[in-house]
């Protein structure tokens, strides 16, 4: 059992699979809220799984124009959801600084680096102004190497971003039961019998986020 403190109360007729995205919203509410970006920034997010497309909508709901960047493999799904959402879907097949100066016609203010990639963060630094921010977002398998003269050439602000605290999970919930964020495309739900199926689904990025169903949830 969990004390009652440590507990959210869930909004009257929140479905539990939009429930199971809270804690993913939180990670990307926290991160744009610490970076700060203003109407109008334009705002680039490397890396359109869950964490990325959440952290897109969010940068979307403080005022800025977004566009999302994803790999070739990430077009018939994740870039595919992008588009519904409503976010400017940059060419994978392009270099990302090259596709943002096409589609936006300048470098961003902001970058969210969402996939872990040491490519994107090398891309990352590419595509953000002078003055810009880059925040870290996705966690890295291995070390990453990257030119830091560049960064402080150009006066980039590197942050990291992981999780939030009590405040940004009420947000998330806020955010969530209004409809202010959509998840409803987000999911595709297996019985528990299926979690293998459910894994291999997600590691070949057929589905954006699996979401298990014991026997007799709700």
């Amino acid at each position: 059992s969990v004390p009652a403190h440590l507990l959210h109360p869930l909004p009257p007729g929140m479905p539990v699979s939009h429930a199971a995205i809270v804690e993913p919203t939180v990670v990307a509410l926290h991160a744009v809220l610490g970076a700060s970006p203003n109407p109008g920034d334009v705002v680039l997010v490397t890396g359109p799984g869950p964490v990325g497309l959440l952290t897109a909508q969010c940068a979307r709901a403080a005022g800025a124009d977004v566009y999302v960047a994803g790999a070739p493999a990430d077009r018939e799904v994740r870039l595919a959801l992008a588009q519904e959402l409503g976010m400017t879907v940059l060419d994978p097949d392009l270099p990302v600084v090259e596709a943002l100066r096409g589609a936006a016609g300048r470098q961003a203010h902001l970058v969210f680096e969402c996939s872990g990639s040491a490519n994107a963060v090398a891309g990352a630094l590419a595509a953000v102004a002078t003055g810009g921010s880059i925040t870290l977002v996705g966690l890295f398998p291995t070390s990453v190497d990257i030119d830091l003269s560049v960064a402080i050439r150009r006066e980039v602000t590197l942050r990291t971003s992981y999780i939030g605290g009590w405040n940004d999970f009420e947000r998330a919930i806020g955010l969530l039961a209004t409809g202010a964020i959509r998840v409803d495309r987000f999911f595709r739900t297996y019985p528990l019998d299926d979690a293998q199926q459910a894994f291999d689904d997600a590691k070949a990025r057929r589905v954006l986020k699996p979401l298990l169903i014991p026997p007799g949830a709700g």
